[in-house]
């Protein structure tokens, strides 16, 4: 019945702006505003409708970027103490790289003194 009315009332107002009919009876503009004043009413529920749910999501996403932010920092710190270690690891290596040429440095001139 809804979707009638709607019809009716869409068919009835291009008429009167195109000025192909003449509203002449009171019972015609009730009809029209009626059902005009039903698609407005439609209208704003949907448009609350949408808001309501574009806020929803709004607030879903913001979290989302909170916990992404979070994971972000947290994977950051990961890697900087991984590349730590790492440093700290071939640190450790060159001193015993730069040691182990010492020795042999000395073990070469024991030998050429023998």
């Amino acid at each position: 019945m809804t979707e009638q009315w709607f019809f009716a009332t869409l068919n009835v107002s291009s008429l009167v702006e195109f000025g192909t009919i003449n509203l002449s009876t009171d019972v015609d503009c009730v009809i029209c505003t009626a059902g005009l004043m039903q698609e407005n009413l439609r209208l704003g529920e949907e448009v609350r409708s949408m808001k309501k749910r574009m806020d929803q999501e709004r607030g879903e996403f913001h979290t989302e970027i909170r916990r992404l932010e979070s994971t972000a920092e947290e994977l950051q710190g990961q890697l900087e103490h991984a590349a730590e270690e790492h440093r700290a690891i071939v640190e450790d290596y060159c001193q015993k790289i730069d040691a182990l040429e010492k020795q042999l440095k000395s073990d070469k001139q024991f030998i050429e003194v023998l």
